[in-house]
């Protein structure tokens, strides 16, 4: 089934603008603003109260921050970020070709979400070569695209289509640690991040949640 390319939502352009603009243009040596980027593995399930067994999936994300650090410390972190969520579980469904009734099936969901997180973010110690730190705060994610792809339990081949149910955006709270480690004249980021999700990912009931854990490392500008 062919998918027609997503339409990016406005805010999502103008963070990504701004976004490009600062790597462009910034430097270390500006006291103030910091730009980064990250790569890093996402796992991923949903959670809701459904009889439906959900276990993780993992896959590749990556993204940007803008940082606006005050001296004492706490600092201002919109981001963009590309991430793709969802979930493993079985069931039954209807209709598979060559099946006549309800087949037993193993399926994997993927959302993929472009992310704008806003975080606030505090360091703890600004001397030294070591910087670690903490963050938190409100992500709204946009869905980019929605697939289900199931197979049956007993064999047989691959099916793949798209889900409808997602919701077009997505609202969750954010949180977790870093390290800003100077190396050579480079700053380099590790850290982890856990994200809850606040409203229903899909349209249909009973509701569902995202929920993830990331890991991630990348260069601080």
């Amino acid at each position: 089934m062919s998918l027609s390319a997503p339409r990016l939502p406005l805010p999502a352009i103008v963070v990504a603008t701004t976004l490009v603009a600062a790597l462009a243009g910034v430097r270390t040596a500006d006291a103030q603003w910091q730009a980064s980027l990250r790569m890093g593995v996402t796992g991923s399930t949903l959670t809701g109260d459904t009889d439906s067994d959900f276990s993780a999936v993992t896959r590749l994300s990556g993204g940007a921050a803008l940082s606006y650090v005050y001296a004492s410390g706490f600092a201002i972190e919109p981001g963009l970020n590309y991430v793709v969520k969802g979930a493993n579980v079985d069931g039954e469904i209807q209709g598979l070709p060559g099946a006549g009734g309800a087949v037993p099936v193993e399926a994997t969901f993927e959302l993929a979400y472009l992310e704008v997180p806003v975080f606030l973010s505090y360091v703890f110690e600004r001397r030294g070569s070591i910087h670690p730190k903490i963050f938190g705060g409100p992500i709204v994610a946009f869905n980019l695209d929605s697939q289900v792809t199931y197979r049956a339990k007993a064999g047989g081949p691959e099916f793949s289509d798209s889900d409808d149910s997602v919701e077009n955006r997505d609202l969750a709270f954010g949180a977790g640690l870093g390290v800003e480690w100077e190396i050579g004249g480079e700053r380099l980021l590790l850290g982890v991040q856990s994200t809850f999700g606040l409203s229903n990912a899909r349209t249909a009931e009973p509701p569902l949640y995202n929920r993830s854990l990331s890991f991630f490392t990348g260069i601080v500008f």
